[in-house]
């Protein structure tokens, strides 16, 4: 009789094990879909933010903007895809700035003044070949700034594609 209840007892407690493991599991699953949805929203918020600053015609102030967004919310994944790539922007803005500054009129006046006192005193300097060339080195840098961008936006978008937030290519 003693086992008898001993055997029910335990079978019991299996039953209600049972259930509270499957209860453990389903509120585990709710935990995951709910912290999704969150992180989808977070990353929803951002690409809208991002898409705001393309009317910013300024790179360093574009640049700026974004950096300004917040990430709040977001997965690491997606947060460390958009830093790579706001740092893409800025490196970007730092070579436009430095060509500005060797294309402004101020530079081209000091390049030819340069130019004229080298020929008058016979120095071998040559300020108008060096400008050219340091305007190619920035142009070939603009290159490759430009596609940094492009290819760190595209890792962005990828990431936000695993999360389910932009549809399939």
């Amino acid at each position: 009789m003693n086992r008898l209840i001993l055997t029910a007892i335990c079978g019991a407690m299996l039953v209600v094990s049972a259930c509270n493991s499957h209860d453990s599991a389903a509120d585990a699953q709710r935990a995951a879909a709910a912290a999704e949805a969150a992180a989808q929203v977070s990353i929803r918020a951002v690409l809208s933010a991002d898409a705001a600053t393309a009317s910013i015609t300024d790179v360093t102030a574009r640049a700026g903007a974004m950096r300004a967004i917040d990430l709040t919310g977001c997965p690491q994944e997606f947060s460390v895809a958009y830093i790579k790539h706001v740092g893409a922007w800025e490196r970007s803005a730092q070579i436009e700035n430095a060509l500005a500054e060797l294309n402004s009129r101020e530079s081209a006046l000091v390049t030819v003044g340069a130019s004229f006192i080298s020929k008058q005193l016979g120095i071998g300097a040559t300020p108008i070949v060096d400008h050219l060339r340091e305007s190619q080195r920035l142009s070939a840098l603009r290159q490759e700034a430009a596609n940094e961008v492009s290819l760190t936006f595209n890792q962005v978008e990828a990431v936000a594609r695993a999360f389910g937030v932009l549809g399939e290519r």
